[in-house]
């Protein structure tokens, strides 16, 4: 299989890490610093809400069957 040329570039930036990473072991300050909007802090929360909601939704349909 074969990844298309925009998903081979969505991690290229990955490439330079793991090659440093194969070389020594990583250190926190080798990990770039993730956008603020990135964080888990800031995502969590409405992974949570999502994740609930599919949970209901999965429960229902499970229960819908009996």
């Amino acid at each position: 299989m074969t990844a298309s040329f925009p998903s081979q570039m969505a991690y290229f930036w990955i490439l330079p890490l793991i090659h440093l990473g194969y070389k020594k072991d990583l250190v926190e300050d080798d990990v770039p610093v993730l956008n603020p909007r990135d964080q888990s802090a800031t995502v969590l929360p409405t992974f949570e809400k999502s994740w609930a909601l599919e949970r209901q939704r999965c429960l229902a349909a499970n229960q819908a069957r009996r």
